[in-house]
This record gives C-alpha cells, sequence and structure tokens, in this order.
C-alpha cells in the first residue's frame, strides 16, 4: 500500500540552495518618532578586519568575534587574516575558504577546496562580557527567551535565571531580546530572512556560574552537514534591532521578516475540529453530528472549516480511512463541501509505526543518529521511526500523499510532530541538517497541494517554516485544564508579533466545556489527577471553571488568529453558545500587544491592547493569579490619552473609564471595547 505512493519526483529540486552574497536583502528599518526621535533602528554589523572583530552600533556590544566550528578544528575571527574582495571579507585556512558580510545583516559562508567532505558544526558570533564597552548585569536586564517550536520553553525573566516557565540561562531560538529595567533601552537579534536549513540558539555567556553578575551575548547557528569538495554553503542571515521598547522592536522585527514572505497571507480560518474533544476516537458519525450543530454557530462560508484530526487514518505512516469512517476520507470530503465548508485534514507525514510494513520494506528512507541507528520515539500511538525528507523515494511518497489528499478534496492541511526529526543527524542528502530536512518536507507539501490550498504548521520549528505555512500554531495544545490555559497565555505572550507579519497565528482551539457549559458526563478524559503545575501542565489541576473558560476566551480572541472550535458541539449549552458568539461577533484581524510584558520576572502579563485607529480598541486585564489583584490600565501611562465609549464584552454593559483601579478575582479577566484615542 505503501509503494502505491511511489512516483518519480526528482531529488534534485528540492538541493538546498546558496544565495549569493550580492543578492542579500540589504532593506533597513528606521522608525522616527514626531519630535524626531529615533525610537527603532535595524542595527549594522560593522566588521574590522585588522582585528577580526565585529562591533554593534548603539547597543554597547563590542570586539565581537565569530567561532566555525568544523569536525577537525574551531577558529575565531580575531585569528585569521581577512582580506576585502568586494563587500566581501574573506579568510582560509585548511583548505576551507570563509567569507562574512556585514551590512544591515550578518552573513557568512564556507567553501570547501579540499578533496573531501567536511563537517561544518556551527558558526557563531560571540560578544563576551570582557570585552565589552559597557557592564551588561543581570538584575539591569530583562531577556525574552523564545521556544524554538511550540513545545519548547519560552518566556521573558530577569537575565539568566529561571522560573516556572524557563530554566536559568535557558537558551532562544529565532529571536533574542533584552530589555533594560530602568532605561527606555532594547536590543533585539533575530534570524535574518528565507533560513539556509541551520538552527538558532541564542544565549546569555555569564561571568558566573550562578548567573546574577556581567554576562555577554552569543548567536550560534548549528549546521550539522557536510561541505562537499567545491561546494559552498551559507548560513543563516542574523540582524539586530535596537530601540525604546522592546514590543516595538519585536513588531519591527517582524514587519522586516514578512519581507521573505512571497505569497500573501491568508484570511484566518474558522470552524471546528475535533481533536481536543474526540482524540483519536474520532469517527465519520461524529464529524457529521458536529458539522450539523456548527451550521447554527457558525452558517457556512467558504473560509469556514470542518477538520478531521489525529484518528482518521488506520496507522500512522498508513494514511487510509479506518474502520470508523465506512465510507472513506474522499467521500466525506465531499460531504463537508455539500454542506458549504471547507474539509480539512491532519496528518504526521515524517511519523512512520514501526509495525507499518515501509518499516520493514525500506530502511533506507529513515533518518539516522550520529552512530547511524535510526531513531525512533514512543509516543502514546506507538513507537514511531523519523522518515528521511532528503531521500529521493521518501519525496516521491510524500509528493504522492499530498497529492492524493488534495484530489480527493481536502483544501485545508494541518501538518505536525515534523519536530521530532531535529535530533537526528544523518540523512540521504549529507548536505542537509535536520532544520533544513523540515523545510524541505514543507516544500513538497506546498507543491503538492498548490498554492490556493491552506497550509497550518503544527510544530515546526518557527525559522524553518517562513514563507510556506499560511498559519502556524504559536501555542502548546489547550485542554480544558487551567494548565494548560497559563502556557498557552506565556508562549502568546512571546508571539504575538508573528500574527499576519509572517502568517496567520493559530492559538489552537476555542474550547468552552465545563460544569457550567456543559452536562456532559465525557467532559473531561479518563486520567489520573495530580496537582496544578506549570513545567509538568499536561492535565494537572482540575477541570476549568467557567471563570477559567472566559479568560481562555479572551485569550484566544486577543489572539487575533483563527478561531476554531474543539469541543463536541453537540454537548454545549446556552452558555457556552453565548460566550462563542461573543468571541465571533468581536473577532479580530490583528495581535494584542502585551504592555506589561517586560515589567515581572515571573508573572504573566496582565494588560493586553489590540489598538486600532478608526473603530473600537480591545482591552484584556487579567488576574492569572490565585489572589484577588488590583490592575490598572491608565492609558496616558501606555501612550494614549482617553479611553471612551466603554463596553464590557461579556454582558453588555457601559463604563465610563477613569483608569480606576480594577478588583479581579484569581483567574478572572475584564473585556473591554472601546475608542483608545
Amino acid at each position: 500500500m505503501v509503494d502505491s505512493l511511489m512516483g518519480s519526483w526528482s531529488l534534485s529540486k528540492w538541493m538546498r540552495i546558496t544565495t549569493p552574497t550580492s543578492q542579500l536583502n540589504r532593506s533597513s528599518i528606521l522608525i522616527i518618532s514626531n519630535d524626531g526621535e529615533t525610537l527603532t533602528m535595524q542595527v549594522p554589523f560593522t566588521f574590522n578586519p585588522n582585528a577580526g572583530t565585529f562591533d554593534l552600533e548603539h547597543t554597547g556590544l563590542t570586539s565581537g568575534y565569530t567561532l566555525f566550528e568544523f569536525d577537525r578544528f574551531n577558529v575565531r575571527s580575531n585569528e585569521l587574516k581577512w582580506t576585502q574582495q568586494g563587500e566581501d571579507y574573506c579568510a582560509s585556512i585548511s583548505g576551507i575558504e570563509l567569507s562574512i558580510q556585514c551590512q544591515e545583516t550578518f552573513a557568512c559562508h564556507v567553501r570547501n577546496t579540499t578533496d573531501r567532505d567536511i563537517r561544518w558544526e556551527s558558526v557563531s558570533l560571540r560578544f563576551d562580557h570582557q570585552h565589552l564597552t559597557e557592564a551588561f548585569c543581570s538584575e539591569d536586564w530583562m531577556e525574552l527567551v523564545h521556544g524554538e517550536d511550540f513545545g519548547s520553553p519560552c518566556g521573558v525573566r530577569r537575565a539568566g535565571l529561571g522560573h516556572a516557565h524557563l530554566k536559568a540561562n535557558q537558551p532562544s531560538n529565532m529571536i533574542f531580546g533584552l530589555s533594560h529595567r530602568t532605561q527606555s533601552r532594547a536590543i533585539l537579534f533575530g534570524v535574518g530572512h528565507t533560513s539556509q536549513g541551520d538552527r538558532s540558539r541564542f544565549s546569555l555567556t555569564h561571568s558566573s556560574a550562578h548567573c546574577e553578575a556581567q554576562f555577554g551575548v552569543s548567536l550560534q547557528l548549528i549546521q550539522k552537514l557536510c561541505v562537499l569538495p567545491s561546494q559552498t554553503l551559507a548560513a543563516s542571515q542574523l540582524c539586530c534591532f535596537a530601540g525604546e521598547d522592546l514590543n516595538g522592536l519585536l513588531q519591527a522585527y517582524g514587519q522586516w521578516q514578512s519581507q521573505a514572505v512571497q505569497r500573501p497571507i491568508k484570511k484566518g480560518k474558522k470552524g471546528w475540529n475535533s481533536w481536543d474533544y474526540f482524540t483519536g476516537s474520532i469517527s465519520q458519525d461524529d464529524v457529521l453530528a458536529n458539522m450539523d450543530k456548527l451550521q447554527l454557530i457558525m452558517p457556512p462560508t467558504p473560509d469556514r472549516v470542518v477538520v478531521i484530526d489525529e484518528g482518521w487514518e488506520t496507522r500512522w505512516g498508513e494514511w487510509q480511512a479506518n474502520v470508523r469512517f465506512p465510507d472513506g476520507m474522499k467521500q466525506l470530503a465531499t460531504q463537508i463541501s455539500e454542506a458549504g465548508y471547507r474539509p480539512g485534514i491532519w496528518t504526521a507525514p515524517l511519523m512512520m509505526s514501526v509495525f507499518s510494513p515501509c518499516y520493514r520494506l525500506h530502511p533506507d528512507w529513515f533518518a539516522r543518529d550520529e552512530q547511524g541507528q535510526v531513531v525512533t520515539e514512543r509516543l502514546a500511538y506507538g513507537t514511531m521511526a523519523l522518515l528521511d525528507p532528503t531521500h529521493h523515494h521518501v519525496q516521491d511518497w510524500l509528493h504522492a500523499l499530498f497529492t492524493g489528499l488534495r484530489e480527493d478534496g481536502y483544501t485545508y492541511f494541518k501538518v505536525d510532530f515534523t519536530q521530532m526529526i531535529l535530533p537526528c543527524s544523518q540523512f540521504s542528502d549529507t548536505r542537509v541538517a535536520s532544520g533544513g530536512a523540515i523545510r524541505r518536507t514543507y516544500e513538497i507539501i506546498r507543491y503538492a497541494i498548490g498554492d490556493d490550498a491552506y497550509l497550518l504548521s503544527c510544530g515546526a520549528p518557527y525559522e524553518q517554516v517562513i514563507g510556506l505555512a499560511d498559519a502556524i500554531r504559536t501555542t502548546g495544545d489547550i485542554l480544558n485544564f487551567w494548565s494548560h490555559v497559563l502556557v498557552n497565555a506565556n508562549a502568546l505572550s512571546v508571539r504575538w508579533w508573528m500574527h499576519r507579519n509572517l502568517w496567520q497565528s493559530d492559538p489552537d482551539f476555542l474550547v468552552v466545556r465545563c460544569p457550567q457549559t456543559s452536562d456532559d458526563p465525557h467532559r473531561v478524559k479518563l486520567h489520573i489527577p495530580r496537582p496544578l503545575s506549570v513545567t509538568e501542565h499536561w492535565r494537572s489541576g482540575s477541570e476549568m471553571q467557567f471563570n477559567e473558560v472566559q479568560v481562555y476566551a479572551l485569550l484566544v480572541l486577543l489572539s487575533g488568529g483563527e478561531i476554531i472550535l474543539g469541543d463536541d458541539l453537540t454537548r454545549l449549552n446556552d452558555k457556552a453558545l453565548g460566550l462563542i458568539r461573543t468571541i465571533l461577533d468581536h473577532q479580530q484581524d490583528k495581535a494584542a500587544v502585551p504592555l506589561d510584558l517586560f515589567e515581572s520576572h515571573d508573572q504573566l502579563p496582565r494588560i493586553w491592547v489590540i489598538h486600532h485607529e478608526d473603530r473600537p480598541s480591545i482591552v484584556g486585564l487579567i488576574n492569572w493569579t490565585d489572589d484577588p489583584q488590583t490592575i490598572i490600565f491608565e492609558p496616558k501611562r501606555w501612550g494614549y490619552n482617553r479611553f471612551t465609549e466603554v463596553e464590557n464584552l461579556w454582558d453588555g454593559s457601559l463604563i465610563n473609564w477613569d483608569g480606576s483601579p480594577v478588583q479581579l478575582q484569581p483567574r478572572s479577566c475584564m473585556a473591554l471595547s472601546g475608542y483608545l484615542e
């Protein structure tokens, strides 16, 4: 059955492409206030070829160097002799030619002039604390850490320290930010435009193991690939922004990155997905029953979807309908389309059950570890091996799989679990590392389904799918537990800037089931109860109550992203449907900014604002704690003059907003609509 998916897909279509330095994007961002003061700027990298060192102007980061790591040796830029050739600075060592270009971005290339393969491990740009022109001290700075994918740790903390969401000195990926605690001063580092398939790892380098003294900065791009004889490979670019406010830098970076998105960002979707309630037990009858109910909540339009998530397949890697879908997936897609909705389907295309015939018949199709052993992952659905998307037969297989699903009528594709290939280090194409393997997977899928189809990435590293995914999961899996809400709020607070700059944000499903909104005895899946935890959050604590559901619904609204219902709609009461309609009636096209994101080491932001110039803005005030809290939203504190015509979204009452303190009960919120001037 697997062999029936074989075709004639050419490996050469997916070779890694090296961008010449002459074609690197040089656009910059400069934001000036009304009084002429620079608020945000893209910082140029300045290279001194005589010393082999770098400076980042306006940041205090000076005398940095590049560390190139290969399989047989490491070398620093300040140990080499550099010559200028046009806009490049070039040096050579042991048959390897190195080139660096410093403009609005930092870029480097490696050329192998030997007659043997060279293993390129990584390249880092390092600013050691002892060489900086000023002392960067932990107590003076807040640090933004961004996870590689939705399941990776992220959040804001005092520089270097740990808290419930982050380990001490947890590295960051894709972006990395510093915000001064007493001065209007911030720095943001990030990967450049289109990824070259490497993986970023940004971190502070502390002068002491306790992480409470001085620090420097390390910006590493992990390669872990072979450079063949006569071949030139490029690392991804690095960029830096500086300004007064780190939230402003995040927005500037998002706008700058948007230049890499060649296709228009599609309109976000609304609809229903089977996974949160039914998980792997979903059936054809469940889908049809919920679609009937959905028509009363969201009448069908071409942009509203019905998505069959995990549980339709025979086995992971065998993507045919199982016995709970007796009419087949093509017929179900037809029924969804005839009802007026867009059919959607879930896959985990790189995951193959070790009990699949494919695993037995095609051992060369699977990615390996450093010792050359097949990599497997034990999941709730069994032990899985990872397909190698650089292998030409696997590429045939992937292309045929998604072409077939598209021919069956599916136009919304949720692609999951591709991040599981990250631990793999040996691929059929030795020039590709794990990050590049993921990007290649999405390139194949995008080609197969066409530009008009909607591609949702669920779990892929963010930097690998820019320009390929239409939407991306910005949070972890939601379940009807407060612990999941806390973890997702933390993730959303550092990813709000992605929305409609890079793609549509998907905050995961809007779930509203709780004792007050449903009498369903199966609201909570059978599990072993345990106390609430953020570090081990999966199904920890008790089932959500309505005040907590309200907070989560507000969070989905504040994301500005997709609104995909995740409950068994046939079991919800009028209270639940009323909350859903409130969120749908106020759906936004932009994401809220967490205004107080950098004001606390270990507290989630309490003040979220979606500002509109010409229509009512949305303000969310949230008490995440287990104690009553007083929250003050004084518009002038945040650069606004006043907040007028204020309406409470939950009950429609009008409020004369004067900036007075608001008392919120534990795990509760206030949702407001009004004009912020």
